[in-house]
């Protein structure tokens, strides 16, 4: 089904700017009518505490008004001082303006146990390449602001060491999150007979894709003796693809490195002392594996073949994405003895350098639409049982404020509803809800 969209103002005039279109059908979804991007950006998003039906207070009518002056001056209005802007005396904002996730902490010194001044502290990921530094400020305090890395990102922060400060500690804030404002699911009502077709449809759509359910089976017992596993020094690399422990380290009697991870299948050791990992497919032109050493990027002249505890080779996809480009070619995490578990060991463990796996953004999924493009898609015996008929969340008109959009219909004959929301470039909100009536084409 294609669909023209035209936007333009009272006079006429095209608008240009970005919007968002779904359609869903009315026979099992009801669109909400309690809240829209009017109420989000006018209301709801500068107002503490749950506001019912905050569409009410848009009707162009006097109750409508009243009732709006009423939630104004009792969650609103009372937020400012009057008086004091009447007189041009305006309140700046006490904290910065949010620009995306933070890293912050502290740095102190080991023996005094104060907070230190003036010291350089670097922040960075292997994913992306991504490095940052600061300087901590007159209570030891730094901060790293707007990063905008994708989920499961490792980050490495370091309190650089200084002359005359070389025993620092480090500490990272805990994570912490907006608090939850709505004490309660709003109440809200539902059209019971609308909500058994739309559960009944969910129900067969779910069996056609992934089959039954859920299958009972009798009761059975699993008799088996526990292996005890190998202690590991990183929870983190739990699931590496091959590692040799300690206990097995010293049960092994090897020149150097390089020998060790001869061991490892799947690991070539070249005459000239090159590694390359079998497997790993690099575009890069170079086939060397990334290093990493108690944490931070090394090679294997860094460490003696008796200052090591644990090796781990990583070359699964899912364990060298954090890497980003610099993992194309694999991993191998050498975790020295001196470098084991921070909380236990002596005064040799660097404190001065932490890592932290922050929540990060995930990645945009887009929206599922199925394509009836050939004639053998057009004739497949499989329901098309979808209630969301078409999501699309950037739409852009041209110049003449034109722009189109265009999806299948389900096989059901139906009325959809259609809602398109946005901004202009200039910054008017639009909002438009109509009606359109499916065909059963495909």
């Amino acid at each position: 089904m294609k669909n023209k969209v035209e936007i333009t103002d009272n006079y006429g005039e095209p608008l240009t700017g970005s919007f968002s279109v779904s359609v869903t059908s009315d026979r099992e979804v009801t669109p909400d009518s309690t809240s829209n991007i009017l109420t989000h950006l006018l209301l709801t998003s500068d107002l503490r505490g749950h506001i019912e039906n905050p569409t009410y207070y848009f009707q162009n009518n006097i109750v409508s008004a009243w009732a709006l002056d009423l939630l104004m001056l009792t969650q609103g209005w009372r937020r400012y001082n009057i008086s004091d802007l009447s007189q041009g005396r305006i309140s700046l904002p006490t904290s910065p303006i949010e620009a995306g996730s933070e890293i912050s902490g502290t740095v102190k010194s080991i023996l005094l146990g104060k907070p230190v001044a003036d010291v350089e502290v670097t922040v960075m990921s292997m994913k992306d390449d991504y490095f940052d530094n600061t300087l901590t400020d007159i209570d030891g305090r730094f901060y790293f602001r707007g990063g905008e890395l994708p989920d499961s990102t490792m980050f490495i922060v370091s309190a650089v060491p200084s002359r005359g400060m070389t025993r620092m500690d480090l500490i990272l804030d805990e994570e912490s999150f907006p608090e939850k404002l709505l004490p309660a699911v709003p109440h809200a009502d539902i059209d019971k007979n609308q909500f058994v077709m739309y559960s009944h449809k969910a129900e067969q759509k779910y069996t056609l894709e992934h089959g039954v359910r859920m299958i009972h089976l009798s009761e059975i017992n699993v008799i088996a003796e526990l292996k005890p596993q190998p202690k590991r020094l990183s929870d983190y690399y739990e699931k590496a693809d091959h590692s040799i422990t300690e206990e097995e380290l010293e049960k092994i009697y090897t020149r150097d490195v390089r020998q060790l991870l001869s061991r490892f299948p799947g690991v070539y050791v070249a005459s000239n002392g090159s590694i390359n990992i079998r497997g790993i497919s690099s575009f890069s032109g170079s086939s060397e594996p990334l290093i990493i050493v108690d944490g931070m990027p090394g090679s294997f002249d860094m460490v003696s073949i008796h200052e090591i505890a644990q090796i781990d080779v990583l070359k699964n996809a899912s364990n060298i994405s954090i890497y980003g480009v610099r993992g194309t070619n694999g991993v191998i995490v050498i975790h020295t003895k001196r470098g084991r578990d921070l909380s236990k060991v002596d005064g040799s463990v660097p404190f001065h350098i932490k890592t932290i796996l922050p929540l990060g953004y995930q990645n945009p999924v887009e929206f599922y639409a199925p394509k009836y493009d050939t004639p053998e898609k057009r004739d497949a015996q499989t329901p098309d049982l979808r209630t969301t008929i078409h999501w699309q969340p950037d739409v852009k008109t041209d110049n003449a404020g034109k722009t189109s959009f265009d999806f299948y219909t389900a096989d059901e004959p139906d009325s959809y509803t259609v809602i398109i929301e946005g901004m202009t470039d200039d910054g008017k909100i639009i909002r438009h809800e109509g009606k359109l009536f499916g065909n059963n084409e495909r």
